[in-house]
């Protein structure tokens, strides 16, 4: 088993609470990592409430059938605990290992404040209702289908490393998460690192948090792996 496995998620998967906590029973790490920063995981406390009320206020004047549109489901989850944390804790605390966020707060400093002033306005939820309805949860599976592709044939997202690159911020967060994760290796600890699936593409020359620690061999592993391996695969019509 290698010392260190990225484990790369959809963020909002519906099934990702679950297949977090089977993929760390077959893993058994003995340290986890996961994306998030303390600075996110306080403000989450202290404006989840909020957030749920201006969201409530928004659902109560629309009728049952547009309550399910994918758009506000993608914004639910967005506004929810992350799934990853909730496992990573109830994991951590069942085996009697340490999990840490390695996320730096910057982003999230940017990210979080405009919740409440933009995201959560009725003009930008009214506007959600206007995109292409779909279901959520194909859209889950098939952004796990484009990670996947991602990984087998990077040459084909160049584009996505590009913009990348021309972001001085998330630049910036590749690499903390990579001297932070790294640090964690000195331990010679078996380490399961939980985040977005786009941290662990490789590439020459790519700044990603995978390429970054290449030296390192890490494993990678898509969440949705999960279900083909220890259950039952999650399929689209």
């Amino acid at each position: 088993m290698p010392d260190l496995i990225l484990v790369g998620a959809v963020h909002g998967d519906p099934w990702g609470y679950e297949r977090v906590l089977k993929l760390l029973h077959h893993l058994q790490p003995e340290l986890l990592a996961v994306e998030i920063s303390l600075f996110s995981m306080r403000y989450r406390r202290r404006y989840a409430q909020r957030w749920q009320r201006q969201l409530q206020q928004f659902l109560d004047t629309l009728p049952l059938e547009d309550r399910s549109h994918p758009a506000l489901k993608r914004l639910e989850a967005q506004l929810a605990w992350p799934f990853e944390v909730r496992a990573a804790q109830e994991y951590a605390q069942a085996a009697g290992i340490a999990w840490q966020p390695i996320d730096g707060g910057e982003l999230s400093r940017w990210h979080l404040a405009r919740y409440s002033s933009e995201l959560l306005t009725f003009e930008n939820l009214r506007n959600l209702l206007l995109t292409k309805k779909g279901d959520f949860r194909k859209e889950i599976t098939l952004e796990y289908r484009r990670a996947r592709l991602a990984l087998t044939e990077p040459e084909h997202f160049g584009g996505l490393i590009d913009r990348l690159r021309q972001d001085k911020l998330m630049l910036k967060r590749e690499k903390l998460l990579a001297r932070r994760l790294r640090s964690l290796t000195v331990a010679g600890l078996r380490i399961v690192y939980l985040g977005g699936w786009s941290h662990l593409l490789t590439g020459e020359g790519w700044p990603t948090l995978a390429q970054q620690l290449h030296d390192l061999q890490p494993q990678k592993i898509l969440l949705d792996e999960a279900d083909g391996a220890w259950g039952n695969d999650k399929e689209i019509d």
